[in-house]
Protein backbone atom coordinates (compact mmCIF):
# COMPACT_ATOMS: atom_id res chain seq x y z
CA UNK A 1 0.00 0.00 0.00
CA UNK A 2 3.03 2.30 0.06
CA UNK A 3 2.58 3.14 -3.64
CA UNK A 4 -1.08 3.98 -3.04
CA UNK A 5 -0.15 6.35 -0.19
CA UNK A 6 2.32 8.25 -2.39
CA UNK A 7 -0.22 8.35 -5.22
CA UNK A 8 -2.81 9.84 -2.85
CA UNK A 9 -0.23 12.37 -1.68
CA UNK A 10 0.48 13.35 -5.32
CA UNK A 11 -3.23 13.90 -5.99
CA UNK A 12 -3.49 15.93 -2.77
CA UNK A 13 -0.51 18.03 -3.92
CA UNK A 14 -2.24 18.63 -7.25
CA UNK A 15 -5.20 20.23 -5.50
CA UNK A 16 -3.24 21.69 -2.54
CA UNK A 17 0.26 22.45 -3.90
CA UNK A 18 1.19 24.40 -0.77
CA UNK A 19 1.19 21.11 1.16
CA UNK A 20 4.39 20.00 -0.60
CA UNK A 21 6.93 21.30 1.88
CA UNK A 22 8.66 18.24 3.31
CA UNK A 23 12.40 18.41 2.58
CA UNK A 24 13.80 15.28 0.93
CA UNK A 25 17.19 14.15 -0.27
CA UNK A 26 17.71 13.51 -3.98
CA UNK A 27 17.38 9.74 -3.48
CA UNK A 28 14.22 10.16 -1.38
CA UNK A 29 12.80 12.46 -4.05
CA UNK A 30 13.48 9.91 -6.78
CA UNK A 31 11.89 7.15 -4.73
CA UNK A 32 8.85 9.34 -4.09
CA UNK A 33 8.58 10.10 -7.83
CA UNK A 34 8.65 6.44 -8.83
CA UNK A 35 6.18 5.42 -6.11
CA UNK A 36 3.78 8.33 -6.62
CA UNK A 37 3.68 7.94 -10.39
CA UNK A 38 3.73 4.14 -10.59
CA UNK A 39 -0.05 3.76 -10.80
CA UNK A 40 -0.67 6.42 -13.48
CA UNK A 41 2.30 5.40 -15.64
CA UNK A 42 1.47 1.71 -15.55
CA UNK A 43 -2.10 2.60 -16.55
CA UNK A 44 -0.80 4.84 -19.35
CA UNK A 45 1.56 2.11 -20.54
CA UNK A 46 -1.30 -0.40 -20.65
CA UNK A 47 -3.57 2.08 -22.44
CA UNK A 48 -0.84 2.90 -24.98
CA UNK A 49 -0.08 -0.77 -25.57
CA UNK A 50 -3.76 -1.55 -26.11
CA UNK A 51 -4.21 1.40 -28.46
CA UNK A 52 -1.03 0.47 -30.37
CA UNK A 53 -2.18 -3.12 -30.72
CA UNK A 54 -5.67 -2.05 -31.78
CA UNK A 55 -4.30 0.36 -34.37
CA UNK A 56 -2.00 -2.24 -35.85
CA UNK A 57 -4.88 -4.73 -35.97
CA UNK A 58 -6.99 -2.17 -37.81
CA UNK A 59 -4.14 -1.61 -40.24
CA UNK A 60 -3.83 -5.36 -40.71
CA UNK A 61 -7.11 -5.30 -42.61
CA UNK A 62 -5.37 -3.05 -45.13
CA UNK A 63 -1.99 -4.74 -45.04
CA UNK A 64 -2.28 -8.43 -44.19
CA UNK A 65 1.39 -8.87 -43.23
CA UNK A 66 1.11 -6.37 -40.35
CA UNK A 67 -1.30 -8.43 -38.23
CA UNK A 68 1.54 -10.49 -36.76
CA UNK A 69 3.20 -7.28 -35.58
CA UNK A 70 0.23 -6.05 -33.51
CA UNK A 71 1.37 -7.60 -30.22
CA UNK A 72 4.95 -6.46 -30.84
CA UNK A 73 3.86 -2.89 -31.46
CA UNK A 74 1.82 -2.90 -28.25
CA UNK A 75 4.73 -4.37 -26.27
CA UNK A 76 7.12 -1.82 -27.78
CA UNK A 77 4.88 1.06 -26.81
CA UNK A 78 4.49 -0.36 -23.29
CA UNK A 79 8.29 -0.62 -22.90
CA UNK A 80 8.79 2.87 -24.32
CA UNK A 81 6.44 4.38 -21.76
CA UNK A 82 8.25 2.51 -18.97
CA UNK A 83 11.67 3.78 -20.12
CA UNK A 84 10.33 7.33 -20.31
CA UNK A 85 8.84 7.01 -16.81
CA UNK A 86 11.78 5.27 -15.14
CA UNK A 87 14.73 7.03 -16.80
CA UNK A 88 14.02 9.99 -19.08
CA UNK A 89 11.64 11.99 -16.89
CA UNK A 90 13.80 11.67 -13.73
CA UNK A 91 16.90 12.63 -15.75
CA UNK A 92 15.14 15.69 -17.15
CA UNK A 93 13.98 16.64 -13.64
CA UNK A 94 17.57 16.45 -12.38
CA UNK A 95 18.79 18.73 -15.18
CA UNK A 96 15.85 21.16 -14.98
CA UNK A 97 16.23 21.45 -11.21
CA UNK A 98 19.97 22.08 -11.61
CA UNK A 99 19.41 24.85 -14.15
CA UNK A 100 16.62 26.51 -12.17
CA UNK A 101 18.67 26.25 -8.98
CA UNK A 102 21.66 27.81 -10.77
CA UNK A 103 19.58 30.81 -11.79
CA UNK A 104 17.40 31.01 -8.66
CA UNK A 105 20.07 30.64 -6.01
CA UNK A 106 23.46 31.40 -7.46
CA UNK A 107 22.72 34.14 -9.99
CA UNK A 108 19.55 35.80 -8.67
CA UNK A 109 20.05 34.83 -4.99
CA UNK A 110 16.31 34.30 -4.47
CA UNK A 111 16.34 30.68 -3.33
CA UNK A 112 17.16 29.78 0.28
CA UNK A 113 17.30 26.00 -0.08
CA UNK A 114 19.78 23.54 -1.52
CA UNK A 115 19.73 21.80 -4.90
CA UNK A 116 18.03 18.84 -3.19
CA UNK A 117 15.23 21.20 -2.10
CA UNK A 118 14.75 22.52 -5.63
CA UNK A 119 14.75 18.97 -6.98
CA UNK A 120 12.24 17.86 -4.32
CA UNK A 121 9.97 20.74 -5.33
CA UNK A 122 10.16 19.67 -8.97
CA UNK A 123 9.38 16.08 -7.99
CA UNK A 124 6.38 17.08 -5.87
CA UNK A 125 5.01 19.17 -8.72
CA UNK A 126 5.69 16.62 -11.43
CA UNK A 127 4.22 13.72 -9.47
CA UNK A 128 1.16 15.84 -8.76
CA UNK A 129 0.73 16.73 -12.40
CA UNK A 130 1.21 13.17 -13.60
CA UNK A 131 -1.25 11.74 -11.09
CA UNK A 132 -4.16 12.01 -13.53
CA UNK A 133 -2.48 11.39 -16.92
CA UNK A 134 -4.15 8.01 -17.22
CA UNK A 135 -7.43 9.80 -17.97
CA UNK A 136 -7.55 10.21 -21.77
CA UNK A 137 -7.25 13.81 -23.05
CA UNK A 138 -8.56 15.57 -19.94
CA UNK A 139 -5.88 13.96 -17.77
CA UNK A 140 -3.11 15.33 -20.00
CA UNK A 141 -4.60 18.83 -19.91
CA UNK A 142 -4.87 18.71 -16.12
CA UNK A 143 -1.32 17.31 -15.98
CA UNK A 144 0.10 20.20 -17.99
CA UNK A 145 -1.62 22.91 -15.97
CA UNK A 146 -1.30 21.09 -12.64
CA UNK A 147 2.41 20.42 -13.09
CA UNK A 148 3.13 24.07 -13.83
CA UNK A 149 1.21 25.34 -10.81
CA UNK A 150 2.40 22.62 -8.44
CA UNK A 151 6.03 23.02 -9.60
CA UNK A 152 5.97 26.76 -8.97
CA UNK A 153 4.39 26.44 -5.53
CA UNK A 154 6.40 23.39 -4.42
CA UNK A 155 9.77 24.80 -5.54
CA UNK A 156 8.87 28.09 -3.84
CA UNK A 157 7.95 26.29 -0.59
CA UNK A 158 11.11 24.19 -0.68
CA UNK A 159 13.29 27.28 -1.23
CA UNK A 160 11.40 29.61 1.13
CA UNK A 161 10.58 32.12 -1.57
CA UNK A 162 7.53 33.13 -3.60
CA UNK A 163 6.16 31.39 -6.66
CA UNK A 164 6.54 34.68 -8.56
CA UNK A 165 10.31 34.58 -7.98
CA UNK A 166 10.41 30.93 -9.07
CA UNK A 167 8.51 31.86 -12.24
CA UNK A 168 10.82 34.83 -12.85
CA UNK A 169 13.90 32.63 -12.36
CA UNK A 170 12.46 30.10 -14.82
CA UNK A 171 11.81 32.84 -17.38
CA UNK A 172 15.34 34.23 -16.94
CA UNK A 173 16.68 30.68 -17.33
CA UNK A 174 14.72 30.08 -20.54
CA UNK A 175 15.75 33.42 -22.05
CA UNK A 176 19.41 32.95 -21.10
CA UNK A 177 19.54 29.41 -22.51
CA UNK A 178 17.85 30.52 -25.74
CA UNK A 179 20.33 33.37 -26.13
CA UNK A 180 23.20 30.94 -25.48
CA UNK A 181 21.88 28.44 -28.04
CA UNK A 182 21.34 31.25 -30.55
CA UNK A 183 24.92 32.45 -30.08
CA UNK A 184 26.29 28.90 -30.38
CA UNK A 185 24.27 28.32 -33.52
CA UNK A 186 25.40 31.64 -34.98
CA UNK A 187 29.05 30.70 -34.58
CA UNK A 188 28.30 27.13 -35.81
CA UNK A 189 29.46 25.27 -32.72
Amino acid sequence: MIVVDEYKQAINTLFHPGAATKPMSIVESLMYYWKATAIPFVLVAIEAALVGSALSLMLSFLISSISALAPLLGAGIFLSVLVIWLILIPASLLVNAALLHLFGKILLKWFQGSYADTFAGFVYGTAAGYSLIWIPVLGWIVAAIGTLIADLVAVANQNKTTWVKVLAAAIVEIVALNVLFFILRAVNL
